[in-house]
């Protein structure tokens, strides 16, 4: 049978051709009685990186207003972005 003629064991449904997962219920192909494993955390330095970025936005949003910068923001920019950096060392 072809992979367009392969049903998913968990919900019953086609499998797309192209696809190693079901469309509907994310189970893999040839994986019967095993299901995914749960969804973990984002990484450390994704998130960090992520409030650096988050900050940095709001930091050019209001210097383009001409609004001063809250001093906070930069203390915590500062703070995030060392840490950032030891965080990606120790990758």
């Amino acid at each position: 049978m072809g992979q367009e003629g392969m049903r998913c064991d968990c919900c019953g449904r086609h499998f797309q051709a192209g696809y190693i997962s079901c469309q509907n219920c994310g189970r893999l192909k040839g994986m019967a009685g095993f299901a995914k494993p749960p969804l973990g955390i984002k990484p450390e330095w994704l998130a960090e990186g992520q409030r650096i970025e988050e900050i940095a936005g709001g930091i050019a949003r209001f210097a383009g207003e001409g609004k001063p910068i809250p001093p906070q923001w930069v203390a915590e920019l500062e703070r995030r972005i060392a840490n950032y950096n030891e965080i990606r060392k120790a990758c």
